[in-house]
């Protein structure tokens, strides 16, 4: 909730902004001042350039319903250029400590179709939660091969949803050749109460990396 000037809770409600638009200078500066001079609350914001020609800004913010309802009436004709898209959700809720096991999978392979949907169907068979995604593809050095490099951060459930979910990960890795690390996130312990405790590391132990680098990364036959 917003707390204004006479220090009154404001009941608000929370969307997430998503726009595209060519590559520009100042184009997030240009979203995030629109909503701000608006009294919109920004609670997390992602911006991306995709192949030097293609931008793309997501937001989460909060902003009560008058204004949100004036933003909605407005926003395709204000941010034009931007294809803006507004959606309404709910609260968002932040898991209860030590709730789920959130850990890191980064992924190299040769470049070639489906790379994407095959570790997200291992990730989804599993209930394993996708907290962020990247991935994008780059010459590899020396030969130029295309290669792509995935990079997720992922909730799994339980103990058990994290172990079967690296195992069927590493099948894979060994079957296509791919060079894959999976471990424990870290980073997020500063986040988290000092009465948190995190699994023990056999919940995710560190995986070796399998397309080994003596052999180079190989596509599948």
């Amino acid at each position: 909730m917003a707390r204004p000037a006479n220090g009154e809770r404001v009941r608000t409600v929370q969307c997430v902004l998503t726009c595209v638009l060519r590559n520009r200078t100042g184009a997030t500066y240009a979203v995030t001042s629109y909503l701000a001079q608006r009294g919109c609350n920004i609670l997390t914001c992602y911006a991306l350039r995709l192949q030097r020609s293609v931008f793309t800004v997501t937001i989460l913010f909060e902003a009560d319903r008058e204004t949100m309802q004036g933003l909605s009436e407005h926003l395709d004709h204000d941010l034009a250029e931007f294809s803006p898209k507004l959606v309404s959700v709910e609260d968002v809720k932040r898991p209860r400590p030590g709730e789920a096991i959130r850990h890191r999978v980064r992924l190299i392979a040769c470049d070639e179709g489906g790379i994407v949907k095959d570790v997200l169907d291992v990730l989804a068979r599993w209930e394993v939660d996708v907290v962020q995604l990247g991935g994008s593809q780059y010459p590899g050095p020396f030969s130029g091969t295309p290669l792509f490099c995935l990079d997720l951060k992922v909730e799994a459930p339980t103990r058990e949803a994290a172990q079967q979910s690296q195992q069927f990960l590493e099948r894979l890795a060994r079957k296509n050749g791919w060079e894959l690390d999976m471990y424990l996130d870290l980073d997020e312990e500063a986040e988290r109460p000092s009465h948190a405790v995190y699994p023990p590391l056999s919940a995710v132990q560190p995986v070796r990396r399998h397309a080994n680098r003596r052999r180079g990364l190989r596509r599948k036959s």
